[in-house]
């Protein structure tokens, strides 16, 4: 995804969000995933997870992650909408992408627990990054401060699911903790 990221990163903001102001991105191929900081309106991209089954194309990757910023934090109604207007917009000039994003939102529609296990994976790797360092600015906060944040961005609420917040939250403590002996 490295040679020409800003290349494509303006053409997909320009071809499939072109009403969109588009907010400034890092790459960096240290990091896993991607996220969308709402609040400084900046988008972290960094390489895919191995072995992750219906691992996308750097151009869906980026799509991804814009509807985030456009649309929703989460992988609801509201981003798989999003998703499927830009899916409907490559139809014409790009219908393997179009067929890429359309079954990407599927696997999230389908099957809530391909969903919800794929992205608590990449939450823990997020959490794992930020305390190892790679993220930012991450080193300034306490580790329930960045737990929370990394929890809304990617859609998981106390109010929605107190028991998988709980969880998720207890295992980000002891990689928190982990990573911060390791530095």
């Amino acid at each position: 995804m490295e040679k020409g990221i800003d290349k494509t990163y303006t053409e997909v903001c320009k071809t499939y969000f072109p009403r969109w102001n588009p907010w400034k991105y890092t790459y960096n191929p240290d990091w896993t995933g991607g996220w969308c900081n709402t609040e400084q309106k900046h988008i972290y991209l960094g390489r895919q997870p191995a072995g992750i089954k219906g691992a996308l194309s750097p151009e869906a990757f980026i799509i991804h992650q814009v509807c985030h910023a456009v649309g929703n934090t989460g992988h609801g109604k509201c981003w798989q909408n999003r998703m499927l207007k830009a899916a409907n917009r490559a139809k014409r000039d790009n219908p393997k992408l179009s067929g890429e994003i359309t079954a990407h939102v599927q696997r999230y529609r389908l099957s809530p627990e391909w969903s919800c296990r794929e992205e608590i994976q990449l939450l823990y790797q997020r959490i794992k990054n930020s305390f190892a360092g790679r993220y930012p600015a991450s080193r300034s906060y306490d580790i329930e401060a960045v737990l929370e944040y990394h929890l809304h961005e990617m859609g998981i609420r106390k109010e929605w699911d107190k028991p998988l917040f709980e969880r998720v939250m207890q295992r980000g403590r002891e990689i928190a903790e982990t990573q911060s002996r390791l530095r």
